[in-house]
């Protein structure tokens, strides 16, 4: 095992920690908000002399009302990947800094693919870097009182560690769980859950119970994982089992102990590709997971989309998402993002994704958990998707029956096609109207937006992330807007 902290090397885990200063906030941007969504503002990036393609947000976490952080990239003119987080301070955007320990010598390409936020200014974000141009390493940021402070990077074999999903419950700093995967001494790909703690170094690896003699294929990760509370926690992603065939998992933190790792979607998964993409916990022992899998081998195959609750610290029955059977005709489809109202016992969710019709378009798909009950799957913004591409990516649920949901459609086909940013509100458990994020189509010179996250910590506010295109061929740059759950 190899750590480093920012600006040095660390071969062991007993090598005590630094902490270090970022760079100012830089220009700040007000928000004025408009109901329910206010108009998006490009983010303005760190000042650098020549940029290049692909920036974007990729995660966005918002503890308080107009509070939030995010994380994501951008490039230079010469294709230099760089790690940017940007901070929303009482409704208040400021320019986005490159975080302390992102900028290091001997690191290329650094990507922040989540954050998470215990409180405001206070946060954990995770993602990737290319390290002496010859591995990829896991990379572990801190806030802490609105500075960017801490920085690790975790590193197993020097063959490749990517973290991409992190979760921070409310009101308890220093007590994040992140996810991802690394590859090991034979090449085999793992499955790593590390947990923050007061040691040393300030994170720790776990071996998931279970997991090592379900991944007999060796290629396994943990795509997503949910923490209402400190100790209590659930994660879920996929493993290859020893026929080759990849499946889902979830796995469950009670009291701070880890239960073993159990497959998901089995009987289901008879053509063998099943993952989880999403978990989301509303109390300890109370979640749900939502992914895809593959129904049968062949000509037959078709990817549905599944979901399965946690409820009480017990694993229900996978089910397919209901009513989406009848909508794929097209036979792909998955949940993209679950989201359930927090601090709750019971389960009151939403949830995102994609189908393929008949026609072979893919469309956007939601659907919504009352009290624990699920409704039929809605397809939504059809009259926007001329083009027959959208999907939901992101979806946030501050209270029973309300929600907001980003993503993108395709406005039209052939030479005139724009990829559109949307918003969708659940209100009062009933869908409402797709809404293209207000002054994106203005930015989108390019035809190429997408909203990646949203954040709500309450009903009367939300957050949301993403890109838009600058007209230039394959430039995108990143966006913020604030909103509502307001229709």
């Amino acid at each position: 095992m190899r750590w480093r902290l920012a600006g040095m090397a660390i071969i062991s885990c007993l090598l005590a920690a630094g902490t270090a200063t970022v760079t100012g906030a830089g220009e700040a941007t007000a928000a004025p908000l408009a109901a329910p969504w206010g108009t998006a503002q490009a983010l303005v990036l760190p000042p650098v002399i020549n940029f290049g393609q692909f920036a974007t947000i990729n995660s966005i976490a918002c503890p308080t009302a107009g509070n939030c952080t995010a994380v994501g990239h951008f490039t230079d003119a010469h294709g230099n990947v760089a790690a940017i987080a940007a901070s929303e301070v009482d409704h208040v955007w400021a320019a986005a800094v490159q975080p302390f320990g992102t900028i290091e010598p001997s690191i290329t390409a650094p990507d922040l693919l989540s954050v998470s936020c215990s409180s405001p200014g206070n946060c954990a974000a995770v993602g990737v870097e290319t390290v002496n141009q010859a591995w990829t390493d896991g990379l572990l940021l801190g806030e802490s009182n609105g500075t960017w402070n801490s920085s690790l990077s975790w590193g197993e074999y020097d063959k490749g560690t990517t973290f991409s999903p992190v979760s921070c419950p409310p009101k308890s700093a220093g007590a994040c769980t992140a996810g991802g995967y690394y590859v090991d001494a034979s090449g085999k790909q793992q499955a790593l859950l590390l947990t923050q703690s007061a040691g040393p170094i300030g994170w720790s690896p776990i071996t998931i119970p279970g997991l090592a003699g379900l991944n007999a294929g060796g290629s396994a990760a943990v795509g997503s994982v949910s923490c209402p509370s400190k100790g209590d926690c659930a994660a879920g992603g996929y493993y290859t089992d020893g026929n080759g065939n990849r499946q889902a998992f979830t796995v469950t933190e009670r009291n701070g102990a880890w239960k073993n790792a159990r497959e998901v979607a089995g009987a289901l998964n008879s053509g063998g590709h099943a993952q989880v993409n999403s978990m989301s916990c509303a109390s300890g022992g109370n979640c749900v997971a939502g992914g895809s899998y593959l129904s049968a081998p062949g000509s037959s195959q078709r990817y549905q989309a599944f979901v399965v609750s946690l409820k009480g610290f017990a694993w229900q029955s996978v089910k397919e998402v209901p009513g989406t059977g009848s909508l794929n005709a097209g036979g792909v489809a998955l949940v993209n993002s679950v989201s359930c109202v927090p601090g709750t016992g019971s389960l009151n969710c939403a949830l995102g994704g994609r189908y393929q019709d008949k026609n072979g378009a893919a469309q956007s798909f939601v659907d919504v958990l009352k009290n624990g009950s699920w409704k039929q799957a809605t397809e939504i913004g059809s009259g926007h998707n001329l083009g027959g591409y959208a999907q939901v990516s992101t979806v946030s649920c501050p209270s029973a029956g309300n929600c907001a949901a980003g993503g993108s459609y395709l406005s039209a086909p052939g030479s005139s096609q724009r990829y559109q940013a949307f918003v969708v509100s659940l209100k009062g458990f009933a869908w409402q109207s797709v809404k293209e994020v207000p002054g994106t189509g203005a930015l989108n010179a390019g035809k190429t937006a997408q909203v990646n996250a949203v954040s709500c910590p309450s009903s009367g506010f939300c957050a949301a992330g993403g890109f838009y295109s600058t007209g230039h061929l394959g430039d995108t740059l990143p966006f913020v807007a604030d909103g509502s759950v307001g229709g």
